[in-house]
């Protein structure tokens, strides 16, 4: 995981005023930076490194990456699951094998061969052409602000007095940046929601990329049965999430974030090749989606490693037991479903009303920009504190040092999960509630996932999103609607249907198979505690920036 940039600059003296503290600290592992002198101007290419691949090998690969052949020059801000085109091996840094492959090979089908987030800049020097984008479902941030001769491409808001207006970087294509007469072409996954008005001097291309999921079975002439969704459909759903959350734990470094800094030659002179703590974190609410996760990654890991469990709450004043909030009781009660061998760390992180007004306006709101919603607020503390990960155990205070963070975005999306689904059905019947699915993942990166990477790497740790492999979503995508979910049982239980047949089935998930779904801002009570009455979607005064924008 990476924080990267590009932007133009007048003059090479304008370097020591580029202020990039947020960018530094979503990869604290290197920081390194280019420039190229085209005409009268300066590009610029700068870019921080979590280097999060090698096992015991584990090396750091500086970026920018630069092409000693071509003069190619790469910000690669993702990771290749998998690709047919692009080879990484286990001790591989896929960035790099990414820039020998560009160099070779047909650009666009290479890219349409990634399975896996990213957010990427990428310059051709022989044709002076910059091209850019993000995954198809906008699992990684890229902020842009495009003016006249001008641009810059960020991961986050550079600094606190970063007075450029952003806006994120839709994710339905990759784009083509002549540098030269600067005329801008979207190469786009499908025409569907394009607003060619959307940047200035954009043209889209009427060839589309190649989409590596599958389209959405649209089929609703069949009503909800319990049948439908039986032990073999169970069976294939748990093999292939399995698969997609061991590509997302595996081949990671040996040393925990604290560790990863100490002098390895100690470890491995005392015959160490790894260190004794956690490497990977879940964020837990105890719900079903951060339930099967846990258990998954547990069945995905050696035995002797831990698992920090890392569930957030918010204070209740006027109350004995003030963080005892929804989320906190139904973590503890799932806790104790889970594997009884396997060294658990649930960390009850606790936030007061002073803590959250303290970091939410020295930090998070500029995380935050562009998004400035009472929504947004909300989950956007809750996502930074939980993934601090800085907490208690057992009333003993414990900093998680996981730097792999597996959260469960997606599943409702997918699955039937949100209060409006089963709305919709109620309202409007099963042709509508399909509808309704079927744009939940057509929409999903115009929506939240953008913010919750800039939020979540500011800790300088990496989000995995399991729900979102490519190949769950196609999975998930080909099974009709009334093998998802059955709106016909009652709350709690018929949402996520599958699902929930997979935590009882497969791990005896009695509790959380039959949890109703809270959202994180209700669960944490983070959206109760300033105690004012809100609308979500209202603007929130309290991380609306007040800039004279350039």
């Amino acid at each position: 995981m990476c924080g990267i940039l590009f932007t133009i600059l007048n003059s090479r003296d304008q370097i020591s005023s580029v202020n990039l503290d947020f960018l530094k600290k979503r990869g604290p592992d290197s920081f390194s930076y280019e420039i190229v002198e085209c005409d009268r101007y300066f590009f610029y290419f700068a870019a921080s490194v979590l280097s999060l691949r090698g096992g015991s090998e584990h090396q750091v690969t500086v970026q920018p990456l630069k092409c000693a052949t071509t003069g190619n020059i790469l910000l690669w801000n993702g990771e290749i699951f998998q690709s047919n085109m692009v080879t990484v091996e286990k001790n591989d840094n896929d960035a790099a094998n990414l820039l020998q492959s560009l160099s070779n090979d047909d650009f666009f089908k290479l890219i349409e061969s990634i399975k896996g987030p990213y957010g990427f800049v990428f310059y051709e020097k022989k044709t002076n052409g910059l091209y850019f984008g993000r995954d198809r479902f906008g699992r990684r941030s890229l902020l842009i602000n495009l003016k006249q001769n001008k641009i810059t491409l960020t991961s986050v808001k550079n600094s606190f007095d970063d007075k450029m207006e952003y806006q994120e970087l839709k994710a339905n294509g990759v784009y083509h940046l002549n540098l030269n007469s600067f005329q801008l072409t979207l190469h786009p996954w499908s025409l569907k929601n394009i607003n060619e008005a959307y940047l200035p001097n954009m043209s889209v291309s009427r060839v589309f990329l190649k989409d590596s999921v599958l389209p959405f079975n649209q089929s609703f002439n069949e009503e909800f049965n319990e049948n439908f969704i039986n032990s073999d459909l169970v069976e294939k759903f748990y093999q292939v999430l399995k698969k997609s959350v061991t590509r997302r734990v595996e081949n990671i470094p040996n040393f925990c974030k604290k560790c990863s800094k100490l002098d390895h030659a100690k470890f491995r002179t005392d015959g160490q090749k790894n260190c004794e703590h956690s490497k990977i974190a879940v964020l837990f609410s105890g719900g079903v989606d951060s339930t099967v996760l846990a258990a998954l990654v547990d069945e995905c890991i050696a035995e002797s490693e831990p698992i920090d469990l890392l569930n957030i709450a918010f204070e209740k004043p006027g109350v004995s037991d003030q963080f005892m909030v929804p989320d906190r009781i139904s973590g503890i009660k799932s806790l104790q479903e889970l594997n009884p061998k396997r060294n658990w760390k649930f960390v009850e992180i606790n936030v007061t009303l002073d803590e959250l007004r303290k970091e939410r306006d020295q930090l998070i709101k500029h995380l935050l920009y562009p998004h400035q919603t009472v929504l947004d607020d909300s989950i956007g503390c809750a996502l930074w504190f939980a993934s601090r990960g800085k907490g208690k155990i057992s009333n003993v205070d414990y900093t998680s040092n996981a730097e792999v963070l597996i959260l469960g975005m997606g599943a409702d999306e997918q699955l039937g999960g949100y209060a409006r689904h089963r709305t919709r059905y109620e309202k409007d019947g099963m042709k509508s509630f399909c509808d309704e699915l079927k744009m939940e993942m057509e929409r999903i990166s115009e929506r939240n996932l953008g913010r919750d990477d800039r939020i979540l790497s500011d800790h300088g740790k990496e989000s995995r999103l399991p729900f979102l492999d490519e190949d769950v979503v196609s999975f998930l995508n080909e099974l009709k609607v009334v093998e998802k979910c059955n709106m016909k049982l009652e709350r709690g239980h018929g949402e996520k249907f599958l699902l929930r047949k997979l935590a009882l089935d497969k791990f005896g998930l009695q509790f959380s198979s039959r949890l109703q779904k809270r959202a994180i801002q209700f669960g944490s009570r983070v959206a109760k505690i300033e105690n004012l009455k809100e609308k979500a979607s209202d603007p929130c005064d309290r991380i609306v920036h007040n800039l004279n924008f350039e």
